[in-house]
This record gives C-alpha cells, structure tokens and sequence, in this order.
C-alpha cells in the first residue's frame, strides 16, 4: 500500500490515468498468522490510517472463517505424516538405530529452515489517485470494480491448487488494496525419508524470482494503464557490469512502521518544545528576580539615604537649637530652619521657573522664526507696494508728458490760426480745431476727422498743408500716450491685487503652523503622561505572570520527571499546553488601540 498522511480532510486531486503496479510478499511463520486476522478484522493493532466506519465495505472473496485452523491442522498432519514415513524409508533400509533415534526425536516442521517462515503474505494496489482521490468517497465506482475482478483472476490464475488460502480487499483506508496468504504445498520423494510432504515457496514461479513477479504483474494489468514499476535490479545489474557505481538499493518502509517514525518526531518535537517553554519560563524567571532584586537594592540603597539625609538635617536642627536654646536665641534657631525650608522650596521654584523659561525660550525661537517668515511676506508686500508707487509716478509722468505736448500742440494751433486768419472760408473749422483740442473733447477718432474736414480746405489753400499735418500727428501721440497710460494702469492694478492676495495667504499659513506647533507640544506631553501609565502596567503585568506561572512549571517539572509516561500522555500534555495558554494570554497586558500616541 502506498505511504501517506491521515485522510480526514483530504483535497481533490487529479485523477491518474496511469500508474505503476504495488506487488510486494512478507515470509510468515504460521504463528504470525493470528496477528494478520487480528488486523483484517479491525480488533488491534494499529489502526490510526483506518476509517471504522467504512470497515464494513471491507470483503473476503477467498478463504473460510476458520482457514487459519486448517493450515494449522495440515501442518500437524504433515509433521506426523513425515515423521512416519521417515522411520519407515529407514527400517526398509535396515537402519533400526536410526529409526530409533528419529522415535525419540519426535516429528518435526514441515519446511526446511527460514529466517521469515514458509507461508507468504501478499499485497498488491495501486496509487490511490489512480482510483480517484483520497478515500472511499473519491474513488471511481468503475475502476474499482475493474480492478478488483483483474486482481481476482490474477490470484487465481497464478496460485492454483490451493496455494491461495485467503484474500481479503480492503476498502476503508486511503487506496483499495488487496491483502492475500499464499501456502505451496510440495511432495519430495527419498530412500532415506520416503515421501514427505513440505512446505516450499519457491515452488511458485512468483515467489522464486521477484523481478518475474513485477514482470507478470506488469503484463496482467497493461491494459488499464498499469504498468510494472522501475526495473532498479536490471539497472543496479547493468551498472556492476558496465564498471559503473550501482545505485544504492532503496529500502521499503512499511505504513506502520512509518506511521511509528512520525509518532516518533511528534513526541520529539512535543519533548523539544516543552523543553524550550521551560528553559524560556525559567529564563523570565531568573530575569524577573534579578530585576526585582536590584529594585529592591536601589530603593532600599535610595531610602537609607534620605533617611541618614534627614537624620542628619535633624541632627543639625537639634543641635542648633539646643545652642540657640542655651543663648536665649531659640526662637532665632527656628526662624532660621524655617528660613532654610523656604530657600529650599526657592530653590525646587526657580529649577521649575528654568524649565518653564527654556521651554518659553523655545516658543520663543518658533514664534522668531514665524516672525522672520511674516518679514520675508511684508518685504514682498513692500516691494508689490514700491511696483505699484512706480507704476503711478510712471503714470503721473506720462500725463506731465501729454500736457507739455498739449502746450506743444497750442503753439501748433497758434501758427495754425495765424494761417488760417488769411483764410476767410477755414477760419471757422481751424477755431473749432483750436477750442477742442484746448477742451480735449476729441476722441479716439479726432486725427482722422481733422484730416477728412482738412482735406477740402488743404486742397483749396495749399499754404496750410504743413500745419493741418502737424496738427494731424500730434492728435495720434495724444492718443498713443492715452492708450499706454490705460494700459500701465491696469497692468499695477493687476500686481497689487495679486500681491495682497499672496501676503494674506502667507499669513494664514503661517498662523496655521503656530496652531500645529502648539498643538503638537500638546500632544508630546500627553503622549509622555501616557508612556509612563503604560510602563506602569506592563511592570504589573510581568509581575502577574510570574506569580501564575511558578505553579504550572513545577506541575510540568514533576510531570516530565515521571519514570514511565502512560498512554495517556497525549490528553495530559494537550491540557498542561491548555493551561498555560490561557494564563500566559491573561497575563499579558491589554493593547492599546491604535493612534493614541507614542506610549501604545
């Protein structure tokens, strides 16, 4: 049968549509043979691999209720059989001392001398996922069926006449197997022992070469997809012949006795791990004790210090008053320990006004370094400010620069009066000129009416062309000038805009960081007080496990002393490891949940 773990909660698994044939013999006394019925009926042994409940599927195709009484019996007749023909082969040959001798030997076991004994056990299977899986549930109804009429014929066909006392098919462990008994019965004819009637395994082909056994198996069962195994022998052969180093012979390992080494290495590492919870308690232990005795040395060592301390400062006070007290000055003696208590109490004061002046001092530094960021924001203020100072004095430039070409352009239309003052029929249209330009009612378009209204007078008075066209081009730089003012004055406002913006977001930003500051110095301090209530309990915590755990180590200590652990080592450990689960996790100390700070 093929090696593998327990079943109780088996995984699917693809089904094989070829694989190896599993044909193996065991010698057998004849007295082994309790034993083997003990196993196929399920009333001992080792049964951790079989399921009970399907031991009913279990069937007997082969063999009688009482088939191991009857060879039992035919080894009784055989040995009384032999030993009456052998005394008989003798005194036909006239050797009456020998048959003597053989007379008072008694009759003998059938079957020349064994190690393992004559009979043969056989198993013959298959992987288990060549049916379909891991137990009963898994298989293929079809293949089960088809396999087992195969394995049948097979028995019957190569061990006839008997030599098959029993076949019993199993079905209530991991794979379908067949487990069957094979006894060959042979006659030898002598001179000197007559007819004797032995027990011979060898006398079956199967049983004399197992390499012709694999073979035939093979053969038998090719046409279902199983086939003979590896062929190890033939290739260890060739190898010795070839000068090659054979391969190491591998060693079969039977399911129980692989099911007692994992029993084994379980109770090894149960042993070890035990072992390791002791040494690691006792560690925590010693670890504990020492802790708490140096504890107790510092504090006691720190007691007897401000003990002799304030003994001392008794001592002096005493003194001093009984001093005081002899000059008359005791109310003064007094007055001066009183004196030094308040300094004393000064003296605690002013290291807390320290610690409160350096952290103020530190406030301080932030609240400088916000301050240097709120200069840095009102330096850029100013320098949007002097961008919007420039803007307008640029501003203010360019209108003194338009009036002085508004003076500029009087004087032009000055001449240009003169001249037309010679003209009787443009006199009105130059005076009108002269009013708006003067009013600066123009508008954008005024160049271009000037020149259309100019245009019938210039051709009708040649000598004034040079002053319409002088007053022409200083209507376009007015205009210009306008247009550039505008310009630049919406350009500043745009820049002083975004600059308050800016500032107003700095601000803001900076008074959110001295929030958070504070904030955040808030939170350290209480995240501090935290820490050390958190310490507090843990220390009580270590000190609660250890005074629950004496008493389970040494429950363990005793129990693992024992000379002869009984069968119910299993459920007394499971509930020792119970045990002390359940103190090591309400010793532990409870979690803080998650965000409260440094001190979870």
């Amino acid at each position: 049968m093929s090696i593998h773990a327990r079943f109780d909660n088996p995984e699917s698994s693809t089904c094989l549509t070829t694989a190896p044939i599993v044909l193996r013999f065991a010698s057998l006394f004849p007295r082994d043979l309790k034993r083997r019925e003990m196993h196929d009926k399920r009333t001992g042994g080792d049964l951790t691999h079989v399921r009970t409940d399907l031991s009913h599927l279990n069937t007997q195709p082969v063999g009688e209720p009482d088939w191991i009484e009857r060879i039992h019996a035919e080894i009784a007749a055989a040995m009384a059989h032999n030993h009456e023909e052998e005394i008989a082969a003798r005194e036909r040959k006239g050797r009456f001392l020998e048959a003597e001798r053989l007379r008072e030997r008694g009759p003998v076991d059938p079957w020349k001398f064994t190690r393992g004994g004559p009979l043969r056990e056989g198993i013959i299977t298959v992987n288990k996922l060549w049916f379909g899986g891991t137990g009963h549930e898994n298989w293929d109804p079809e293949r089960v069926g088809a396999f087992k009429r195969r394995v049948n014929d097979f028995l019957q066909e190569h061990f006839p006449g008997g030599q098959l006392r029993e076949v019993n098919i199993d079905e209530d462990e991991e794979a379908l197997h067949f487990h069957f008994a094979i006894a060959v019965w042979v006659e030898k004819v002598s001179q000197n022992r007559g007819r004797q009637r032995l027990l011979q395994p060898s006398a079956n082909p199967l049983l004399a070469n197992y390499e012709h056994a694999q073979d035939i198996a093979g053969e038998a069962f090719v046409d279902m997809g199983i086939h003979r195994g590896e062929r190890r022998a033939a290739a260890a052969r060739a190898a010795l012949a070839a000068g090659l180093e054979a391969p190491s012979p591998r060693k079969h390992v039977t399911p129980s006795k692989w099911r007692e080494e994992q029993r084994r290495k379980a109770l090894a590492d149960r042993d070890r791990i035990r072992k390791k919870t002791w040494v690691e308690a006792a560690q925590v232990r010693a670890d504990a004790g020492l802790t708490a005795k140096s504890t107790m040395k510092k504090s006691r060592k720190r007691a007897i210090r401000e003990a002799q301390a304030q003994r001392q400062q008794a001592d002096q006070i005493m003194v001093e008053a009984q001093i005081a007290l002899k000059r008359g000055y005791l109310a003064e003696a007094f007055r001066r320990a009183h004196i030094k208590s308040l300094a004393e109490k000064t003296t605690e004061l002013e290291r807390r006004r320290s610690e409160q002046a350096a952290r103020i001092r530190e406030m301080e530094t932030r609240a400088l370094a916000l301050h240097r960021e709120n200069a840095q924001a009102a330096a850029r203020a100013e320098a949007a400010r002097q961008a919007q100072a420039d803007a307008e004095a640029a501003r203010i430039a360019e209108e003194r620069r338009a009036k002085e070409a508004a003076r500029t352009a009087g004087a032009h239309e000055a001449r240009a009066a003169d001249a037309l003052a010679r003209v009787d029929a443009v006199r009105n249209g130059l005076v009108a000129l002269s009013e708006g330009v003067k009013a600066r009612t123009l508008h954008e378009g005024g160049a271009d009416d000037l020149k259309r209204m100019a245009e019938p007078v210039r051709a009708a008075h040649p000598e004034i062309a040079p002053a319409v066209a002088a007053a022409h081009s200083f209507l376009g730089s007015i205009d210009a000038v306008q247009r550039d003012t505008a310009a630049l004055a919406r350009s500043a406002l745009t820049e002083r805009t975004e600059a308050i913006k800016e500032i107003e977001q700095e601000r803001s930003v900076a008074r959110s960081d001295i929030a958070e500051q504070r904030a955040e110095l808030a939170r350290e301090k209480g995240a501090l007080d935290e820490m050390k209530a958190n310490l507090a309990l843990k220390w009580a915590a270590a000190d609660r496990l250890l005074r629950v755990l004496q008493p389970l180590i040494e429950k363990m200590t005793l129990w693992l002393r024992r000379a002869g652990l009984p069968a119910e080592l299993a459920d007394e450990g499971k509930d020792i490891l119970r045990d002390a689960r359940e103190v090591i996790s309400t010793s532990k100390p409870e979690p803080k949940p998650e965000g409260e700070g440094p001190g979870t």
